[in-house]
């Protein structure tokens, strides 16, 4: 395929070659840790999130609080902007207030809720929060890779013409 292209050109295509795939695999191994990294220091934020959100609930379903609790489970949802729902222990749902994320991707956080209240679940439908995070992270990354095989190109074609020169 490159049998009649000059020395110069073969070389500087196979040393960018060479790094787009380092490039490629270093933005493999990069993203993941990323990725885990956020999963370790948005994760608890999350559980306390739930957590909280597990007492209001179950304190007024504990207190029988049927008017109550439609304006709690709203007053959740509007501050996590996403969905919630008391889903009974048969699957059913018992309330719901919100609607799901307008925007992105979303997340399903979910506790069990006390068998002193009657069991099933509480269920939060959030916005998720390190989707946006990792988008603008790999875009960097994308960037960051064209601007060095692009100036590597350069260096390459320079270097192999000089290194072939007669």
């Amino acid at each position: 395929m490159m049998r009649g292209r000059p020395l110069a050109v073969r070389l500087a295509v196979l040393l960018a070659g060479v790094v787009v795939v380092v490039l490629l695999a270093a933005g493999v191994i990069v993203n993941r840790a990323a990725s885990r990294s956020l999963e370790e220091q948005l994760g608890p934020r999350e559980q306390q999130r739930i957590g909280l959100a597990v007492a209001i609930v179950q304190g007024a379903l504990e207190r029988g609080d049927d008017r109550g609790l439609p304006l709690l489970l709203r007053r959740i949802a509007d501050q996590t902007g996403g969905e919630v729902r008391v889903v009974g222990p048969g699957g059913d749902v018992l309330h719901r207030s919100g609607g799901p994320p307008l925007h992105g991707d979303s997340e399903t956080i979910s506790t069990e809720l006390s068998p002193a209240v009657g069991g099933g679940t509480l269920e939060l439908e959030v916005p998720s929060t390190q989707a946006p995070i990792l988008r603008a992270f790999n875009s960097a990354l994308v960037v960051t890779g064209i601007v060095a095989v692009a100036a590597l190109l350069v260096a390459a074609t320079v270097v192999a013409s000089r290194v072939t020169r007669p």
